[in-house]
């Protein structure tokens, strides 16, 4: 059950051959879907702070900006080493739009060791079909695609984390194992999960935690082979969990801080900050604790828990605008991006055969969603985009122990099917949404052309559709055409289509500025909260003469503009 699998283990070709498959299509999904897609609001962040990383050796703008470093250098480290071979640097900020599928193509390393590690979990759980299966799953599923298509920092939290998870695991079941498997392989994976996104220093311990629970079940199900009663052997546990998992979180964030150095960022933030001076013993040991959670990988960390606090000025779910956000967004936005397959599957297992389910990768995923349940900034399922991989192995893994299991010839050939349907369906969403799988939604939620009601920001818009409405803008240049828009893609500096703020804008404003002219509006700004504005309301109202996967077009040739908009 636990530990690496020797090449000699049986069928380990096949498993092989399987993965470099999956692992080589997913890959050419991506690169393809990335070459489609404009720049995400975030990524010339990424890009740059990566960029500055390298030629500085400095994370200051990193701890400024709350960002954790192990994506953006992952991805800017090949375009780094071009850098000192051509000795020339590059022009990030000009020339982003030339050098950004670089940088996501590098994220590819991430997707490729989620694939691994999923599948190491799936032999695990569920036997040799059980990591095949999993591979496959985890190699189609279409918000794992997106993320793995961008350069961006969210599929190497959730990559970090499953592997946490898979060593922990490994070395929790096998307890005999030396120090340097049980405590130091999970500790350094510790380190780059929290290297990832600081979100990890909640997430690292649930699963820690999900793992814990998974022996304390165990051991109360096993004999007492030993001779000693429930609560010596119970003590044992706890010594050991406390031990192992201690040492595991704290010296990989430890090494995590060592990475990350120090007196790397500005200290001193707020007003306070400014103008406090210290006096004293007391004042200068203020100013050194200041100094201290300020210059590294802490400023970081305390940048993103403020955030968490004040919230992301509310949030967009099934076609309302929430401006403090709802409490159960999370579980409904998992439940509108999730593949139907996962879902219906997930419910199928736990009717049939509940307990395949009952490991630490499932506990995870539930751990997460719960933890969710706490969480202010709601921008789409990115910031819990480990539960997906989690509820994709969890969920794979326990289906050929379904088919095994079946008592009637029938039941497993119609667990079979299902098993295979699944994987193929799976797959016809996955290409039929192709290139715009960062708007996939599942088909209760009325599927990718209705999800801008569902989800704005990064669960449906997050600025990449910017290639799609320049495309559209070609067929129609007899007028200009003005965009408000949300994102920050590079090549909008080049095109014909003309930048315009209408935020707080009166409607009658509005329309005088853009009098003969057409309107593109992002979804994320129609829909979200600046379309809770007069003019918002306007818009919405009237009927767009051109649509893309991401825009509204509006017509303000000849008022008055358009008639009731039947799409809302």
């Amino acid at each position: 059950m636990g530990g690496f699998e020797p090449p000699q283990a049986p069928g380990w070709r096949t498993d092989l051959l399987s993965l470099v498959t999956c692992a080589l299509l997913a890959s050419i999904y991506c690169v393809t879907s990335a070459s489609q897609l404009g720049a995400t609001v975030d990524e010339p962040d990424y890009v740059q702070l990566g960029m500055v990383r390298w030629r500085t050796g400095r994370h200051n703008l990193f701890v400024n900006a709350g960002i954790m470093p192990l994506s953006s250098e992952v991805q800017s480290l090949p375009l780094y080493l071009v850098e000192l071979v051509r000795r020339e640097p590059f022009d990030v900020t000009n020339d982003l739009a030339h050098y950004l599928p670089w940088a996501r193509a590098n994220n590819l390393v991430f997707l490729w060791t989620l694939l691994v590690y999923g599948g190491w979990l799936g032999r695990q759980l569920g036997g040799k079909w059980g990591g095949r299966l999993v591979i496959a799953f985890l190699a189609c599923e279409p918000n794992l695609l997106a993320h793995a298509s961008l350069a961006t920092t969210d599929l190497s939290l959730a990559t970090c984390l499953l592997a946490l998870l898979a060593h922990y695991r490994d070395g929790r079941v096998n307890a005999w194992a030396k120090w340097r498997w049980r405590v130091g392989l999970p500790l350094l994976f510790a380190a780059l999960t929290f290297l990832a996104k600081a979100s990890a220093i909640a997430f690292a311990p649930l699963v820690l935690f999900a793992v814990e629970l998974e022996r304390l079940v165990q051991l109360f199900r096993s004999d007492s082979t030993e001779g000693r009663p429930v609560w010596q052997r119970l003590g044992h546990f706890l010594r050991t969990a406390l031990l192992d998992g201690g040492q595991v979180l704290g010296g990989g964030f430890l090494l995590a801080l060592l990475y990350f150095g120090f007196g790397s960022g500005n200290s001193f933030r707020g007003e306070w900050a400014q103008t406090y001076q210290p006096h004293g013993l007391i004042g200068h040991a203020l100013w050194q604790i200041n100094q201290f959670l300020h210059s590294n990988a802490l400023g970081a960390i305390t940048f993103q828990m403020q955030h968490q606090e004040q919230g992301h000025g509310g949030s967009l779910l099934l076609g309302y605008w929430y401006p403090d956000g709802v409490w159960y967004y999370y579980p409904v936005a998992l439940a509108i991006k999730l593949c139907l397959p996962l879902l219906l599957s997930t419910g199928l297992i736990a009717l049939v055969n509940l307990r395949a389910l009952a490991n630490s990768v499932f506990t995870a995923a539930l751990l997460l969603l719960a933890f969710s349940l706490t969480c202010r900034v709601q921008l789409g399922i990115r910031l819990f985009l480990p539960i997906v991989p989690l509820l994709v192995v969890a969920v794979a893994a326990a289906m050929p122990a379904m088919v095994r299991q079946a008592r009637e010839v029938y039941q497993r050939r119609l667990f079979l099917a299902w098993t295979v349907s699944a994987v193929c369906w799976t797959l016809v969403n996955t290409l039929a949404v192709w290139p715009h799988s960062l708007c996939f939604a599942n088909e209760l939620a009325g599927g990718p052309a209705r999800n801008n009601l569902n989800l704005g920001d990064s669960g449906h818009d997050w600025g990449q559709g910017l290639p799609e409405l320049l495309a559209w803008q070609l067929d129609h240049t007899e007028t200009p055409l003005c965009i408000w828009y949300f994102g920050r893609d590079p090549n909008l500096n080049t095109s014909p289509v003309t930048p315009i703020t209408l935020t707080d804008v009166p409607v009658d404003i509005a329309e005088s500025r853009l009098r003969g002219r057409y309107l593109a509006v992002s979804t994320t700004l129609l829909y979200g909260g600046p379309g809770q504005s007069p003019l918002g309301e306007h818009l919405r109202a009237m009927q767009p003469i051109g649509q893309t996967m991401t825009f509204r077009i509006y017509d303000f040739t000849c008022p008055p503009a358009g008639r009731p908009d039947n799409t809302r």
